[in-house]
């Protein structure tokens, strides 16, 4: 059995398909800007949303860990970073950025 899921993330396991509006412009402006192939978006949601490891990851996917792996490096070299918590980051500042565009985050002066 799956781990139970938390308010905010998809309610399938594909990019596109999260409960607020603002977190698929994040992911479409995120895979956008890095070059994210849907394969890449989808296991990085994954990560993001469930926490799954390259395992669990491999079999709701169905495939190799190691292929799992490979799409987590070619992520971090596109991003240019080297650790997937710097990629969390990048992210979130996408996110605060598509809430700002679409005017539900304020900046402060």
């Amino acid at each position: 059995m799956g781990r139970p899921m938390l308010v905010g993330q998809m309610n399938e396991k594909k990019p596109g398909n999260w409960k607020f509006p603002v977190m698929d412009g994040a992911m479409k402006d995120f895979s956008e800007r890095y070059r994210l192939t849907q394969r890449e978006s989808e296991i990085f949601a994954l990560i993001l949303t469930d926490g799954c490891t390259n395992r669990e990851i491999a079999e709701r996917c169905a495939i190799a860990e190691k292929t799992v792996k490979i799409h987590i490096s070619n992520m971090m070299k596109k991003a240019d970073i080297g650790s997937i918590r710097k990629l969390f980051s990048l992210f979130f500042m996408t996110m605060n950025s598509s809430l700002i565009h679409a005017g539900g985050l304020e900046r402060e002066p």
